[in-house]
């Protein structure tokens, strides 16, 4: 899921630059798919093989949350009017944007989970060698002093 969420955006824009160029809409899918890697890439071709084949656009994009994202910018476009290439372009805009906010929110859990650690561990450190040796060095001078001179 971590891949597919890291390159969708490269891929949404290949092919929406596939497509500003007049690309047909299989070969721009397969080259989106050859920028990436593993899951992405396997269903982007899978798509553009459904494409190729004249598949009815909502059979195309069936499969993960990447390719329905997809369909769904494809159907919005189709309904509206609106250039498909544009969409695609904000729809990885999108997907840049809610990456940035789930890498700030981890980062903020991490703070959080590293918190009972470093306590647990920094705590009795400065003890041992913060206080300890002062505790030592004081009960050492009391003891001499306590000693009668004689």
């Amino acid at each position: 899921a971590h891949d597919v969420r890291m390159a969708l955006p490269l891929a949404l824009d290949v092919l929406s630059l596939s497509l500003d160029a007049g690309i047909s809409w299989d070969r721009s899918v397969r080259y989106a798919a050859d920028c990436c890697s593993g899951v992405l890439e396997r269903e982007l071709r899978v798509a553009a093989g459904r494409l190729a084949m004249g598949a009815a656009p909502v059979e195309v994009w069936q499969g993960s949350d990447a390719l329905l994202g997809i369909g769904r910018v494809v159907e919005r476009s189709f309904r509206s009017g609106a250039a498909v290439s544009v969409l695609l372009r904000q729809h990885a805009d999108s997907e840049r944007a809610a990456e940035r906010l789930r890498r700030i929110e981890n980062s903020r859990r991490l703070g959080t989970k590293i918190l009972m650690p470093v306590s647990f561990l920094g705590y009795p450190a400065f003890v041992a060698l913060g206080i300890i040796p002062i505790l030592a060095s004081t009960f050492q001078q009391f003891r001499f002093d306590l000693l009668p001179t004689g």
